[in-house]
């Protein structure tokens, strides 16, 4: 597998995916080492990341941080495996966790793995509903639904990925070359439920409820 680092992109099926923006909680040394990885010098940004790991006590957040950004940073896929999915489960409360599923369902389908990438993004859905990556899993699941033959789930996710990134218009073009596919899949119509509502629907007439039994006492 190519350099996961080389210009801090994923690139599949001829889309690519630009990863989340450094936030400024970030420490200033994995800032350096995104920075130098940019700039093609992955040995010094990877030196920089396993400093942090040793000096910084395992499970802290600045422990969690390195972590995440050595997968992001490593060289195999396997390596960028393993880290993220120590991160995505040994670390699932941190504010990690969701990146690095997404990271997982990515390299998932980038290995031809189409339901682990759909359980993956699924999962990251149902497991952090308030992340700001949900649009971006819906995405991920929705191409992996196409890929192990589920088009009406994948057409449903990427309308959840439409819906949820209004104003990115990447992002939404991205959805959009994926939804090209949606316009010969019959989606199910929501269930109809005037008729029930309405007494004596269908003509018939409605039935009277019995008369209450005379009370004996």
């Amino acid at each position: 597998m190519r350099l996961l680092a080389a210009a801090l992109i994923v690139a599949l099926g001829g889309v690519t995916l630009v990863p989340p923006p450094l936030r400024a909680q970030e420490s200033p040394t994995i800032q350096a080492a995104v920075r130098l990885a940019a700039s093609g010098q992955g040995d010094s940004a990877r030196s920089l990341v396993a400093r942090q790991l040793e000096r910084s006590r395992r499970g802290d957040s600045a422990y969690v941080e390195a972590l995440y950004w050595s997968g992001r940073l490593a060289v195999t896929g396997a390596d960028a495996e393993n880290a993220f999915r120590r991160v995505a489960i040994e670390y699932s409360n941190s504010r990690w966790a969701d990146r690095a599923l997404l990271q997982l369902a990515e390299l998932a389908l980038a290995a031809g793995n189409g339901a682990g990438a759909l359980q993956l993004g699924e999962r990251l859905r149902n497991d952090y509903p308030t992340s700001n990556l949900r649009p971006q899993a819906a995405l991920w699941a929705g191409r992996a639904a196409f890929d192990v033959g589920n088009p009406v789930t994948a057409c449903a996710l990427l309308d959840s990925a439409r819906a949820e990134a209004p104003g990115d218009i990447e992002f939404l073009n991205q959805v959009a070359f994926y939804q090209q596919r949606c316009a010969s899949v019959a989606m199910p119509r929501p269930a109809d439920s005037s008729r029930a509502a309405a007494p004596g629907a269908g003509g018939g007439a409605a039935t009277p409820a019995p008369a209450p039994s005379p009370d004996t006492g």
